[in-house]
């Protein structure tokens, strides 16, 4: 065995279980990995280390970015400003508009729990102490600390670590039932537009415009998750921009982001919208490592390759034209397979019909040179890197309908 993966395997707590392989280097859509026998491989990315090197591995322009920053000011307490800290918080509320406040801090988990804790303090002083039901959805996923999964909609997330936090409730994701959940205790309700982790379930139209709706009749904040779906993931920068023709859209009062978001630094934000953000008052919510001047510099090196390179529109071309278009031929092809297929963007699940198992993909998948992931037992995901040649990602599918053909 490998002398990273010995030591890795010997000394991490086992919370990921058995490690076995190693990621030696990455460059753009490839990184390059050594087994437990020594055996090295090079293989396209298109886990992006859970939807985070949307830019790939080590883009030049975000590592002169980190560089420069590094020895200029690594580290301060958030107590002061540095400068980008204030810039990726300008470019964030510009993006997200409505006199829009930023918080940051590490991690998706660490900004869902800043979610609601903001959302209760708005509650709290704006109509008291009762007002603090939060309702999340089945097949959710929010994170690892106590409150997030709490708000987490998987039962293998929460067994062994109960009571969960008082005042959750949980409620069927795109189900017209979500009005026998709500009332005027309701203080905010969190969910995801793309259940990525749960199966990567995409929200329905009539299901998103209902809980627009009874937000303004219970008067409830919305939390939209956008940690894995934000900065571009589904097409657009956030998930929730594809309800814009919508007539009751409206811009959510909490938006949560994190991975992409520093090109492989890790970083966390809240956007707030109108008064709600005013709410975090001095005292209220901290984090030491929030702002950090490296990750945020990352952050608007990320934001103007995005936006000078149009990628967006380069996701959603490529995302609808090549990746949606053989995932549905290959779905048709071995329907006996492969029940469905769900997403959008580079964002895309392959659900396996049972005995077939994701993992099973995955690992043949490795074989091939192709790095996946999984959603669930039965769920394969897909979340390539924005910067994937038309080449490499028909070559990768191409390697995919093998693997299915040979199951």
């Amino acid at each position: 065995m490998g002398g990273a993966l010995k030591k890795a395997n010997r000394f991490l707590m086992p919370n990921y279980g058995e490690l076995g392989l190693e990621i030696t280097s990455g460059q753009g859509a490839w990184v390059w990995t050594r087994n437990a026998q020594g055996k090295r491989k090079k293989c396209l990315d298109l886990l992006c280390g859970l939807g985070v090197t949307s830019l790939g591995h080590c883009h030049p322009e975000v590592v002169k970015a980190i560089e420069k920053q590094s020895q200029k000011l690594m580290h301060v307490s958030n107590l002061y400003a540095t400068g980008p800290m204030a810039e990726l918080a300008a470019a964030l509320a510009e993006k997200n508009g409505d006199n829009t406040n930023v918080f940051f801090c590490n991690s998706g988990t660490e900004a869902v729990e800043a979610a609601v804790k903001l959302a209760r303090i708005w509650a709290y002083e704006k109509f008291g102490h009762k007002k603090n039901k939060i309702i999340y959805f089945k097949n959710s996923f929010h994170g690892r600390t106590w409150m997030s999964i709490s708000l987490t909609g998987q039962a293998k997330m929460q067994e062994k670590f109960g009571p969960v936090v008082e005042g959750i409730v949980q409620a069927e994701f795109n189900s017209r039932t979500l009005s026998d959940f709500v009332d005027h205790d309701t203080c905010a309700i969190i969910f995801e537009i793309v259940q990525t982790e749960g199966g990567v379930n995409v929200i329905t139209d009539g299901f998103y415009d209902e809980i627009l709706r009874l937000s303004k009749e219970y008067n409830f904040l919305k939390i939209v998750d956008e940690v894995q779906t934000g900065v571009g993931r589904t097409g657009e920068f956030f998930a929730h921009w594809h309800f814009k023709g919508n007539p009751y859209y409206e811009v959510p009062e909490i938006i949560t982001m994190a991975k992409a978001l520093g090109g492989g630094l890790p970083i966390g934000a809240v956007l707030a919208r109108g008064e709600v953000g005013d709410y975090l008052l001095p005292g209220s919510h901290a984090a030491t490592f929030g702002g950090n001047p490296v990750a945020c510099a990352a952050g608007l090196a990320v934001l103007k390759i995005i936006e000078r390179q149009n990628l967006m529109a380069r996701v959603e071309k490529l995302g609808l034209h090549l990746l949606k278009r053989r995932l549905f031929e290959i779905s048709c092809e071995f329907y006996d397979k492969i029940k469905e297929y769900r997403g959008g963007g580079f964002m895309f699940g392959v659900e396996l019909h049972e005995p077939y198992k994701a993992v099973d993909v995955v690992k043949a998948m490795y074989e091939k040179g192709v790095l996946l992931g999984t959603a669930g037992p039965q769920v394969v995901r897909f979340l390539p890197p924005f910067i994937i040649t038309e080449e490499e990602l028909d070559k990768a599918l191409q390697k995919f309908e093998q693997v299915i053909k040979d199951l």
